[in-house]
């Protein structure tokens, strides 16, 4: 299911979930930076989650439908879309309210706002009109993320969620390269684990199907997960 469905379903998700999942869309957004595609429209509805083998919780980064290709195929050149609002609005960079060119550093912004929901549940300006939304976006001060946990790992993704939604290009990470060094510097391997997967799941099929619902795999039969 998306990641937007996931948290519809079962609420927020813990940080060392999300830090899970947020590597590995790392992973999949750095490979289109890298390949000069910016994908424009990153949120939770598109990245999905799903079992393979070896992994219970694999996330994909789907819907390129408003991506582009960077001028020259060259990920340190910017797409020219000037006058042109394009994405979801609660995703927006200020620079693309304004009608500014797409570059990384605007899928980067998507990124942060998308670690918010995925942690809160909630955009930054939830439920705000079109008009105060752009301008909430241009002031660049987000409500408090509501991360209210206080340890070391919260503290940390609440700090790199405020730098990945700084209002100036220039202030936020340059790439995400970045941020994946990032989230892998506060990622515990222990805090969320393939057991800790499989047994989601499990509750969450036998919630959807009942009690007779039984996953096709099991941890102990699979070979290791990736650290990634």
């Amino acid at each position: 299911m998306s990641v937007a469905s996931l948290i519809e379903k079962f609420g927020p998700l813990p940080p060392a979930r999300t830090i899970h999942l947020a590597i590995q869309a790392c992973a999949a957004l750095e490979e289109a930076h890298a390949a000069g595609i910016i994908h424009r429209d990153l949120k939770p509805h598109n990245l999905h989650v799903t079992h393979v083998e070896g992994e219970a919780d694999f996330l994909k980064l789907l819907d390129f439908g408003i991506a582009r290709r960077l001028a020259n195929s060259s990920a340190t050149e910017r797409i020219t879309v000037t006058g042109l609002l394009v994405g979801t609005p609660a995703y927006l960079a200020p620079e693309l309210w304004l009608g500014g060119e797409a570059d990384e550093r605007s899928d980067i912004y998507a990124f942060g706002v998308t670690l918010h929901v995925i942690l809160t549940g909630v955009t930054p300006f939830e439920g705000w009109s079109m008009s105060r939304l752009r301008a909430a976006h241009l002031s660049g001060e987000p409500p408090p993320l509501r991360l209210t946990r206080g340890d070391a790992v919260s503290d940390g993704l609440e700090a790199l969620i405020r730098r990945c939604l700084a209002p100036s290009a220039g202030d936020r990470l340059q790439s995400v390269h970045e941020l994946h060094a990032a989230l892998v510097a506060l990622r515990d391997p222990t805090a969320w684990t393939a057991a800790d997967a499989e047994s989601f799941w499990r509750s969450a099929e036998r919630m959807q199907f009942g009690e007779s619902a039984v996953l096709p795999t099991t941890v102990e039969t699979r070979k290791a997960p990736s650290t990634v």
